[in-house]
């Protein structure tokens, strides 16, 4: 009796172990999987939902620019990426903004966003149909590489067999995970204090919702111990 309950204890605690390595678990990261420009100060958080292989938000991205420059000192921006499947090298540019990040930082991630943005022709499906999972890497090595970042750091974070390629593969994954779950479905998306906004594709009209936020942000004598809703 006593070794069936030990055979029963002992195939308990192995099925919750094999479990436990098989569950995504809670991610231990930077906040919320975001790319953050802006003034991280502000009560004002705008947040850009973004697919690098997406012509939508590449006709977006002049004038989504153009609203950082005129708000960085008053808004918190957030850059989010949200590779949709049915662009097909969407999670391999995600993930090399990732590398980038990973090895330089927030300002060169995003600067890779650019460039990326700019060549994005070379990346659309039409383009890549007839490459192999390797060839897409390469061909980003080209862009990601524009910078700082070294061919031989953006091919170690490429590959999840290394230690930083599987942090950044982690990483990628829960960025993903994490825009999905929280109703994020479209690429360009645009959320102003988490809710999300619709009919913003020109300068004024951003302009129009932001300007009386900004307005009303500056009369609020900011209280540490006050809840504001």
């Amino acid at each position: 009796m006593n070794f069936l309950r030990f055979v029963v204890v002992f195939a308990s605690l192995l099925a919750f172990v094999l479990s436990q390595e098989t569950q995504t678990g809670i991610p231990i990261s930077r906040v919320d999987y975001s790319f953050p420009l802006g003034n991280m100060n502000s009560l004002v958080t705008v947040e850009f939902v973004i697919d690098l292989t997406c012509s939508a938000t590449k006709d977006a991205w002049p004038i989504l620019s153009e609203v950082v420059a005129l708000y960085k000192d008053l808004v918190k921006f957030k850059i989010r990426i949200l590779p949709l499947p049915y662009h097909q090298q969407g999670f391999i540019l995600s993930k090399a903004a990732s590398t980038v990040y990973y090895y330089e930082g927030d300002r060169p991630a995003i600067d890779f966003m650019n460039d990326a943005l700019n060549h994005q022709d070379m990346f659309l499906n039409s383009a890549t149909m007839d490459m192999s999972y390797n060839d897409v890497v390469r061909l980003v090595a080209g862009v990601a590489t524009n910078g700082s970042l070294s061919g031989e750091e953006y091919f170690e974070g490429m590959s999840p067999s290394t230690n930083a390629g599987a942090t950044i593969e982690a990483f990628t994954r829960y960025e993903w995970k994490y825009a999905v779950s929280h109703g994020y479905y479209a690429t360009p998306l645009y959320t102003i204090n988490g809710l999300i906004v619709n009919d913003l594709s020109e300068v004024d009209e951003w302009k129009e919702v932001l300007d009386p936020l900004v307005k009303t942000q500056r009369s609020i004598a900011h209280d540490s111990e006050k809840i504001y809703l």
